[in-house]
């Protein structure tokens, strides 16, 4: 009774896999959630490049601090250069991230195509033939290792986009989220200090023609310092973007392969 049971079970697998197959419904599904984690890559890029380009007009711009008649000139792409050399970097990582997503939905399209569809039917035909006709065959072997194949082939890409998806919903997107809000404020108070000079006493062209007093100085100093933490906050958001976008298409991925 148990070869029995463990046929039918084992036929009863094959089956609906092959129905999944032709019904499509997972493939779109998978398609679509690919689709979805592209598109928010693109608008990560978009961001960081808009980032990148704000900071560039801005590294020309320098702070003049007068303490008691003596003069310093502070340069704000003294402060900025760490956080631009860190996005120009990251942008190459976007577009590979991106690359790779683009590259996961052309696959998914082609996998879900009538002739591997048609294969895998043709092999899982093949395959419970053998199973339920001359189990200890040595063809058995063979025709089993081909099916296996086939489906693995058929569903590897399907499957990665599912768990990717999964890992992504559960675990990523609140992260990159929060990192993209981060580097759109960062871009939009660096523009404001270029484009408003009477909005905001935190301007960078305001702060360069500030009268010469110590307190003055002071007020100057501070506001450099909250410059500096600002970018190195923002550093530590990319950082995360960059576990993020590591994760969906390289680890998950990898450990699909791997399983």
């Amino acid at each position: 009774m148990r070869q029995p049971l463990k046929s039918s079970l084992i036929t009863l697998l094959v089956v609906g896999l092959v129905g999944v197959c032709w019904h499509g419904g997972l493939d779109r599904h998978a398609e679509q959630a690919t689709e979805k984690t592209f598109n928010r890559a693109l608008a990560t890029f978009a961001v960081a490049r808009t980032l990148n380009g704000v900071i560039s007009v801005a590294q020309g711009t320098e702070i003049a601090i007068t303490p008691v008649g003596v003069g310093v000139a502070l340069k704000v792409g003294e402060i900025l250069d760490p956080l631009n050399d860190l996005i120009e970097r990251f942008s190459w990582l976007l577009l590979i991230a991106s690359a790779s997503l683009g590259t996961q939905i052309l696959l998914t399209q082609i996998f879900s195509e009538v002739w591997l569809n048609a294969l895998v039917t043709v092999t899982s035909i093949a395959f419970l033939t053998s199973l339920w006709a001359w189990p200890a065959g040595k063809a058995h072997g063979l025709i089993t290792r081909v099916a296996l194949i086939t489906l693995f082939t058929r569903f590897t890409v399907v499957a990665t986009a599912l768990l990717t998806t999964w890992v992504d919903a559960a675990f990523l997107e609140p992260r990159q989220t929060q990192a993209e809000t981060q580097i759109t404020t960062t871009t939009r108070q660096i523009e404001s200090m270029r484009e408003d000079p009477q909005a905001d006493p935190e301007l960078l062209d305001q702060l360069s023609s500030w009268m010469d007093s110590g307190r003055q100085a002071l007020d100057v100093r501070a506001q450099v310092n909250r410059l500096k933490l600002r970018a190195e906050s923002t550093i530590g958001e990319i950082i995360n973007l960059i576990v993020v976008f590591f994760v969906q298409t390289v680890l998950v991925p990898v450990a699909v392969l791997m399983l």
